[in-house]
């Protein structure tokens, strides 16, 4: 939890001080830790508390002190590793309690309930672990507990903005919009800078067509996180409801260049790419989405009405019959594998490439036609040397695009 870690960072300044007068009783000195920045000071204390626990391996304080030290690095493996640790050596309700802040941060929700439990049961209670006890069990969507323990968090501490994101949360959960948007304003009031309270209030608004108001909590939101992916796709999916297609554009090319892993970002290109009639780019984008997530089988089947599209169907052949290989019920695939295999026997010519579509080739390199497309996507000219061949039932591939095309359009 952001407050959580907030704790962790102000104990963190002091854990070199206590880890320093334990090696002092000891006799031993350890050089200063520099001060003029929090990223040295948690350095020199993670240096400090490795050095003692060599010393003595027995001294569960150290263990807890250290986690705190990479909970603040958000390096949760090692965290664990140590708060493992510090309890085997010690059963205290605050270990227990940060262990299960650290299994909620990995998603481990139902882990971490069993550990504030077994906190509770040692006595330890503060406002923060009933906060975390309100997130848990809104994630189980136990909302009647839930609501219990972010109201008791609410009266120990009215200014913990954490509290009313939760309540919104919950609120948001029961399709409650109006209370959820209260909550989350009155978050904001209390923490300006809180990143997830932006994007749930962008997103309300985006279901609800409010665009003014989802591009103002936006771009409020990117004021202080300017590289965050979420807002910055939840900003493209705004654009292309307003139909500004270059806008939409620039916000996943930005996500793409700050985070080259992010799947959702490639993959929303190629469907853009594929709505704006650029198969090309449509295919290389599908196939990096591939790459970075093999499990999305239908992707199979997107790449095949590319190569379908640009006149090879050859190629599309070999990428339907992936498709209904890993999923032999997806009727699309099945009926995509046999109209090809139809227009191959009848065709003069199956030897068809599509090998200058290198996925890893740079998009640089690709011919592209576009033009501003911020009213309306422009067309893809395809090369003459891939134009689509007269077919005999170019009636039903035609359907099957616009069909396609509108099962698109559900994802915005």
């Amino acid at each position: 939890m952001p407050k959580f870690a907030s704790i962790c960072c102000l104990l963190s300044l002091c854990i070199t001080l206590a880890a320093c007068n334990t090696l002092a009783v000891e006799g031993l000195q350890i050089p200063d830790v520099p001060s003029f920045e929090k990223d040295k000071k948690q350095e020199g204390a993670l240096i400090a508390l490795t050095d003692a626990i060599n010393l003595n391996a027995t001294g569960d304080e150290n263990y807890f002190k250290r986690a705190l030290i990479y909970i603040n690095l958000e390096n949760y493996t090692l965290a664990l590793a140590d708060i493992d640790k510090a309890i085997s050596l010690k059963e205290n309700g605050k270990y227990f309690y940060t262990r299960a802040a650290i299994l909620n941060k990995q998603g481990q929700f139902q882990a971490s309930i069993s550990n504030m439990e077994r906190s509770r049961l040692l006595g330890y209670s503060s406002s923060e672990s009933l906060t975390l006890m309100g997130d848990l069990y809104q994630q189980a969507r136990q909302f009647t507990k839930a609501t219990q323990f972010l109201k008791n968090a609410i009266q120990i501490d009215p200014n913990d903005g954490e509290n009313f994101y939760f309540l919104g949360l919950i609120a948001a959960k029961k399709a409650d919009t109006l209370s959820a948007i209260t909550y989350f304003n009155n978050s904001l009031v209390l923490k300006p800078s809180y990143l997830n309270n932006y994007q749930q209030l962008s997103a309300i608004y985006l279901i609800q067509r409010n665009y003014n108001q989802a591009f103002y909590f936006l771009n409020k939101g990117l004021s202080f996180h300017p590289n965050s992916d979420k807002l910055w796709l939840l900003k493209s999916s705004a654009y292309l409801k307003s139909w500004k297609i270059d806008s939409a554009f620039y916000c996943l090319r930005k996500v793409e260049k700050m985070s080259p892993q992010n799947d959702e970002a490639t993959f929303q290109l190629a469907q853009l790419y594929f709505k704006s009639g650029d198969f090309v780019n449509a295919l290389r984008y599908y196939g990096k989405t591939l790459e970075l997530n093999p499990q999305i089988y239908s992707l199979n089947y997107q790449m095949g009405l590319c190569a379908e599209y640009l006149g090879n169907s050859a190629k599309a052949l070999e990428f339907y019959t992936i498709a209904t290989r890993l999923h032999p019920e997806d009727y699309k695939s099945l009926a995509s594998l046999q109209r090809v295999r139809q227009q191959l026997s009848f065709s003069t010519s199956t030897n068809e490439s599509l090998d200058y579509l290198n996925l890893t080739q740079p998009l640089s390199n690709v011919p592209q036609t576009r033009t501003d497309t911020t009213i309306m996507p422009a067309r893809f000219k395809v090369p003459s040397s891939l134009e689509l061949k007269p077919r005999t039932n170019n009636n039903k591939v035609d359907s099957l695009l616009k069909k396609h095309i509108n099962a698109i359009d559900k994802i915005h």
